[in-house]
């Protein structure tokens, strides 16, 4: 007898798509308490509506003008050494030059020329480098001692050398003394003997030994420069000026 084929059964395979509430209402089901896995799921795609859009951002800042620094030569010549330091005009409130040496003021939104006429025509101030202008100081200041010298020759035990003048080196001696704040008896200290006797021996001969001939010399100095230079720098001086003595 030969063998019998069997006969395949015809099923129909069904799809069911769920959605999220029917998902939870068939949570309830015995197929789901048994642990049968549910025929087939769907998935839910969020929607355009349900994204969350971000928040604009604030636009940023607009960036700060950087300041323009100072490089023109007369703002070395106000009243603070920092040349970036600014006045104002206590009316008007516009930035303003201020001269160290005198109470003129000019406006600082023009140019510079009247600042710099100023320092030169009044105080004769040369516009140059500052180099430049350590070199006209120097001989500004050298020029001006030769003058004093010459102008109050006092009578000396020794006679001058051909390279040292006294009243010169007196004169200059000083001027260095008093512009520096340096003690009377830095004279007797041996390493500056030392120094000025490398410089120039007669120097170091000349030169006051104590502190009592520096002082007659600054005396000497004072009494002699009184009437043509020290009163015309005080009449010229901005505020008064009180002198006090540390006894």
């Amino acid at each position: 007898m030969p063998p019998q084929r069997q006969r395949r059964l015809q099923f129909q395979r069904t799809v069911v798509r769920r959605t999220a509430t029917n998902l939870a209402d068939d949570s309830d089901t015995p197929s789901s308490q048994n642990g049968t896995p549910a025929p087939s799921t769907a998935v839910s795609t969020p929607s355009a509506a349900s994204t969350p859009t971000p928040a604009p951002r604030p636009p940023p800042p607009p960036p700060q003008p950087k300041e323009k620094l100072r490089h023109s030569w007369v703002f070395r010549h106000m009243p603070d050494e920092d040349m970036q330091t600014k006045y104002y005009n206590e009316v008007t409130k516009l930035e303003e030059w201020r001269c160290r040496y005198y109470t003129k003021t000019y406006l600082t939104s023009g140019s510079t020329s009247g600042p710099g006429n100023h320092l030169e025509d009044f105080h004769e101030i040369p516009r140059d480098s500052p180099r430049d202008t350590v070199v006209k100081n120097i001989q500004r200041s050298l020029k001006s001692a030769f003058a004093t010298a010459a102008a109050n020759p006092q009578k000396r035990r020794r006679l001058d050398t051909d390279e040292v003048s006294q009243d010169k080196l007196e004169s200059l001696w000083v001027r260095y003394l008093v512009s520096c704040n340096l003690a009377f008896n830095i004279v007797s200290n041996p390493e500056f003997r030392a120094f000025i006797l490398y410089l120039n021996s007669q120097a170091e001969e000349f030169l006051a030994k104590g502190a009592s001939s520096v002082k007659r010399w600054v005396m000497r100095q004072y009494h002699s420069l009184k009437a043509s230079t020290v009163i015309l720098v005080l009449r010229k001086a901005r505020t008064k000026i009180h002198i006090s003595y540390d006894l």
